[in-house]
């Protein structure tokens, strides 16, 4: 700056006090990008006070830099040639740099990190240092350094003006646009929206940023081209008029050392290495001799009790590398914090020793994706499976890109099977989460929240249908088709098979008769809770108001619901005492009616469990149960009960073992609907199923 400027330096103490200070605090902030995360709390608050602390240095940069220009802003701004064009480079980069570090310290508080942190406000404040002060730094240097290299003057005063002004323009359109996406993505997080419709909200600004960037990399072009054109057409320097680069053989006069703080060795050695090393062993070292920090237990999320968490399995560690291979880290973050509606979202707040086997740690600091920390059993093998082949035919909205190379060739009209990589995957995601126990059972109410207001008024109707009908495009069609057949784009990857809506059977309801129709509030329940272990997820993440709108419009695609009300509530009744009797009663029952389909254990390996033994009613294969995992309409018992006692009024379920039983019957009874998509041999090894049967 002192050079472009030709002034000298206006304090040497400030610079001396500037790196100091910066070489104090700096390598112990960054741990203010991971708060409210597993890390050691107190690390966190080290962060958060080094962060404010860097007010200091960034300061005595700041003064520095316009108290060198004191008395020259009019010959730099109105000037033109090389130097001047440094100079005014080196001073808009200080401005970012200014407004970039105080972004950095506004972000390390706790309530401010809450709104901006996961989404597009850290993009914008790591370019705002990056590209905005560091970019720019380089930019003037190199507009100061490039004529003495060649020995020639600056091409053309005009295209460095471009230059400048491009940059400047593009640049801060782009910092504005993603402060502005940062604020409304985590103020729509905030107030509970969907993380999908974030995303969506998101897209048109994510254009615009193209757009400026595209203006930036023109201006780039521009400083390129008038640098070549300096090499071919720029005129000499005569006489004196620059003073040129000394040469290597040339000796240097050095000014004598004043003090200790401008000694090399003592910069080298205290701050490259002291300093250093400190922060690493405060940051890295000191938690890692936490015993909390290593531990490998955590608290069952239903109980309470301590769980020891298992290390990943060869295959799931085969999973996790191609999961940071394939770069899925870079999207989807890893750990959920007790804010910003998070553990409503996802699930509940991440826990210490669920990453005792991580290395290295996928926290990420940015989302792109929805946060995978409990996606673990959320969805059926094949969801994942049909997700990977192409996101979009199952979440019309997903910005995800295609993983075809996780996939075989295509054979025949089969759909595409995954390769090893691609089946590993799908085990790592399956694994996530489930550490803690069967986390959902407790997780959501199993009751309906207040009726939802449908208007009366045909209008009010119409825009309720309009309404869920955008909802059903947006979430349901890629699994259910478009037209409510159960033909969506992804539903060759399914088993079972999505739910024909023209038919009008739906198979988990509450009331009585045969293939009657559900209430609102069954159709509600099954949408919010989802189906364990299916492609069908729970769709908790939507407003209340959206899912009761769905509803209304999947009811247009049969003509059912034009003729018929819905059947008659069931009254459950108490349940009955649990007696060594009452057990051993049950056991003959289910050894004598249940057992050809689910075994003898209920390990799903009966008689009639083999493949293309059990059919539903649309002639589709489908498995029964593995009863040592939870059932896929929830663990309640009196859903339980009622689940078995509905199944199409089929006698088989209600221990009439004289009367005929087709395989459909029993492929549309409460066996089919508890498929969990663990193997048998996994399954009882997770902590998640033991004992909760």
């Amino acid at each position: 700056m002192p050079l472009s400027a030709k002034n000298a330096l206006y304090s040497h103490k400030l610079s001396l006090l500037g790196f100091w200070t910066l070489a104090l605090f700096y390598p112990m902030t960054g741990t203010h990008h991971y708060l409210y995360s597993p890390i050691p709390h107190w690390t966190q608050t080290v962060a958060v006070v080094h962060s404010l602390w860097m007010i200091i240095p960034v300061l005595t940069v700041i003064v520095n830099f316009f108290g060198t220009m004191l008395g020259r802003w009019g010959t730099v701004l109105g000037g033109g040639g090389s130097d001047n064009y440094a100079a005014k480079f080196l001073m808009v980069g200080v401005v970012y740099y200014l407004i970039g570090s105080f972004q950095g310290s506004m972000e390390a508080l706790h309530r401010f990190q809450q709104l901006t942190h996961f989404n597009d406000f850290v993009v914008g404040h790591a370019h705002l240092t990056v590209f905005g002060a560091m970019i720019m730094w380089v930019v003037g240097g190199l507009y100061y350094v490039w004529p003495r290299l060649t020995g020639r003057q600056l091409w053309s005063d005009r295209l460095a003006s471009w230059h400048l002004w491009l940059t400047i323009t593009g640049f801060t359109a782009m910092v504005l646009g993603l402060t502005a996406q940062g604020f409304i993505q985590g103020a729509m997080l905030n107030n509970g929206a969907d993380f999908v419709d974030s995303v969506k909200e998101m897209q048109p600004w994510w254009v615009a940023r193209t757009i400026v960037g595209t203006i930036m990399d023109v201006a780039l072009g521009l400083m390129a081209y008038n640098f070549y054109k300096t090499v071919r057409e720029g005129q000499p320097f005569e006489g004196d008029e620059r003073e040129p680069l000394p040469k290597l053989n040339q000796p240097r006069s050095t000014a004598p050392n004043k003090n200790w703080l401008e000694n090399p060795s003592t910069v080298g050695i205290v701050a490259g290495v002291i300093l250093f090393v400190t922060s690493f062993f405060i940051l890295g070292g000191l938690p890692w001799l936490q015993a909390a920090t290593r531990t490998t237990m955590v608290a069952d999320a239903v109980t309470g009790l301590p769980i020891r968490v298992n290390d990943y399995s060869p295959l799931e560690q085969r999973g996790r590398q191609v999961y940071i291979r394939d770069g899925c880290w870079q999207c989807h973050s890893q750990y959920i914090r007790p804010v910003a509606g998070e553990t409503l979202r996802w699930g509940p707040v991440s826990q210490v020793g669920e990453s005792a086997y991580d290395r290295p740690h996928m926290f990420s600091t940015r989302r792109i994706g929805p946060d995978l920390t409990r996606v673990g059993r959320k969805y059926g093998d094949d969801w994942h499976i049909a997700h990977l082949w192409n996101p979009q035919n199952v979440v019309a909205d997903s910005i995800m890109p295609r993983f075809t190379w996780l996939f075989e060739e295509k054979r025949g009209d089969a759909p595409p099977q995954p390769t090893a990589d691609g089946k590993a995957l799908v085990a790592y995601l399956q694994r996530l989460g489930t550490s803690i126990g069967d986390w959902r059972i407790g997780f959501l109410s199993s009751t309906t929240p207040g009726a939802v207001i449908l208007h009366g008024t045909p209008e009010g109707r119409e825009a309720v249908r309009v309404l869920g009908q955008t909802v059903y495009s947006r979430r349901c069609s890629g699994c259910h088709g478009d037209k409510g057949d159960g033909k969506g784009p992804s539903a060759e990857f399914l088993n079972p098979k999505p739910r024909d809506f023209t038919t009008g059977l739906f198979k988990f309801r509450s009331t009585r008769g045969k293939d009657s129709l559900p209430s609102d509030a069954d159709l509600y329940i099954t949408l919010t809770h989802g189906l364990w272990s299916t492609s069908m997820p729970a769709m908790h993440e939507l407003p209340a108001q959206q899912r009761w709108a769905v509803i209304q419009y999947l009811k247009t695609f049969s003509d059912r619901w034009a003729k018929e009300l819905a059947g008659r509530p069931i009254a459950v009744p108490p349940e009955s005492p649990v007696t060594p009797a009452s057990i051993a009663r049950g056991d003959t029952l289910f050894q004598t009616n249940c057992a050809l389909c689910h075994g003898q254990q209920g390990k799903a390996d009966g008689p009639l469990a083999q493949p293309g033994m059990l059919l539903d009613d649309w002639g589709h294969p489908i498995k029964p149960a593995h009863l040592l995992c939870r059932p896929r309409a929830g663990r309640r018992e009196a859903r339980l009960w009622r689940s078995a006692l509905v199944s199409d009024d089929r006698s088989r379920h209600r221990g009439d073992t004289d009367a005929p039983v087709r395989q459909s019957d029993r492929g549309r009874s409460l066996g089919s609907g508890t498929l969990c998509s663990i193997p048998a041999s996994s399954c009882l090894r997770s902590r998640a199923c033991r004992g909760r049967s």
